[in-house]
């Protein structure tokens, strides 16, 4: 039995948007970096590593699918399909907002840091009983 992408036609142009989607965005991703990149490169080349990891992965990925017929899937191929196309949308998504929320998160720090010491400069120990019992950006964690 053939993989479900490679034995239909919608199957496989869902499955190539979405990795087009994919590696597009983060194209985007590293020509922004690059494009805002100021002072000297410390990665070493790390980058590269991971690059040819994912791509590596992909590709092996699309070569067992091909290749490993006993792990074909029977039933509910549309389903498994949908699922998993589903999942890489969520996750090109979550990965893009996080790299939106980069630069602003880091802002939002400096300004707690700067707002709790007004507080305790104004407020005194008061103050710091309150906040030693709270949590101040991510409830549950700090």
């Amino acid at each position: 039995m053939a993989p479900f992408p490679f034995s239909q036609t919608g199957a496989r142009i869902a499955l190539y948007v979405v990795l087009g989607t994919w590696v597009v965005s983060e194209w985007r991703v590293r020509l922004r970096s690059a494009l805002n990149r100021r002072g000297t490169r410390l990665d070493q080349g790390s980058m590269l590593v991971v690059v040819a990891a994912v791509a590596g992965s992909v590709a092996g990925a699309f070569v067992l699918a091909r290749n490993l017929h006993v792990a074909a899937i029977a039933d509910w191929r549309w389903g498994f399909l949908v699922g998993g196309l589903a999942l890489m949308c969520a996750g090109i998504a979550l990965r893009q907002w996080a790299v939106v929320l980069l630069v602003p998160t880091v802002g939002l720090l400096v300004r707690i840091r700067f707002e709790e010491r007004a507080l305790l400069d104004g407020l005194g120990e008061q103050y710091s009983r309150f906040a030693a019992g709270r949590r101040r950006l991510f409830p549950g964690v700090w």
